[in-house]
């Protein structure tokens, strides 16, 4: 299975079958950061998370719904799009769409600095059930930040359909250090 494969299965999914989904991984990733932050209690105070394109888990629903304490709440703005650049924003003032996805308008971006993000959501097309190894859609902006940021807890967000049993990454590909489906938690801390 390749990349088109996966996000044309999710694509076929009735709505109400990916609603479904998106909530019950929603409510796992609740969970896990409340145990989290039950644990450390700064460990959510910067947390960068995504605005999810629609076949992606939306952790909205999970930061919004369930009301999760986070200090500090920030989102990626892409700075240079043939470059495959981003940074990370506090999620204030108004939003634009670049590429397909909201994120924060550049006149009134604040910058977050990567050493401040304690945890950070990533989405990806395919994660590695095994190891960790994750896939994006091409472009390299997560990877070139979670390079970056070797300090924070890395949590992809997937479907369970997304993860595959043995994935080949190429050097600059990144791993997470847990995976959260709409039914498990995978773990390589």
């Amino acid at each position: 299975m390749d990349r088109s494969d996966i996000l044309n299965q999710i694509r076929s999914w009735p709505q109400s079958e990916l609603a479904q989904k998106r909530n019950a991984r929603a409510e796992r990733l609740y969970r896990f950061l409340l145990e989290r932050q039950s644990d450390q209690p700064d460990a959510l105070q910067t947390l960068a998370t995504f605005n999810a394109l629609n076949s992606e888990p939306d952790p909205e629903l999970a930061l919004r719904r369930f009301g999760l304490k986070i200090e500090r709440r920030c989102l990626p703005q892409i700075t240079d799009a043939s470059k495959g650049l981003m940074r990370f924003v506090l999620d204030q003032g108004p939003h634009e769409k670049v590429l397909g996805v909201m994120q924060p308008s550049a006149r009134a971006a604040q910058p977050v600095p990567l050493s401040e993000i304690r945890v950070i959501l990533v989405p990806g097309v395919m994660f590695c059930q095994k190891t960790g190894g994750r896939i994006g859609r091409g472009k390299g902006f997560y990877d070139r930040i979670l390079a970056e940021v070797p300090h924070a807890l890395k949590i992809g967000v997937c479907f369970d359909v997304q993860l595959i049993e043995e994935l080949e990454l190429r050097g600059h590909d990144q791993k997470v250090d847990v995976v959260i489906t709409e039914t498990q938690i995978l773990k390589w801390l």
